[in-house]
């Protein structure tokens, strides 16, 4: 793919698996619609709980594509 979308953020934080059950998948450079009721995606709210917002630094590994090439965000 020529692109980014900005808006993934699995495994952003190492926490991500526990609050968030049922990701969306992409196979195969696509990305598979739930078939789940709203988002598809269950949120873990007291795992969530244990999570309050801070400034967290952010692995940006997606944002570097199979051959290398940097995204530009």
């Amino acid at each position: 793919p020529n692109h980014l979308i900005q808006e993934e953020m699995v495994g952003a934080v190492p926490w991500y698996f526990e609050v968030v059950k049922g990701p969306i998948r992409m196979v195969d450079g696509c990305w598979q619609v739930p078939d789940a009721p709203g988002l598809g995606v269950e949120v873990d709210e007291a795992v969530a709980d244990r999570h309050p917002y801070r400034p967290e630094v952010m692995h940006t590994t997606n944002a570097v594509l199979a051959d290398g090439t940097i995204v530009d965000w």
